[in-house]
């Protein structure tokens, strides 16, 4: 159930920082295992 929480902290994250990279495509699965990976 964790897991969810995180993602979701994760997700809000993501579209904070969209707009910088590249919107919507970060919210793809390659674009979010990305961001983990850099992160």
């Amino acid at each position: 159930m964790h897991l969810k929480a995180f993602h979701a902290g994760v997700a809000r994250a993501l579209t904070r920082t969209a707009p910088r990279h590249g919107s919507a495509s970060l919210l793809g699965s390659r674009g979010y295992f990305n961001i983990l990976t850099l992160a």
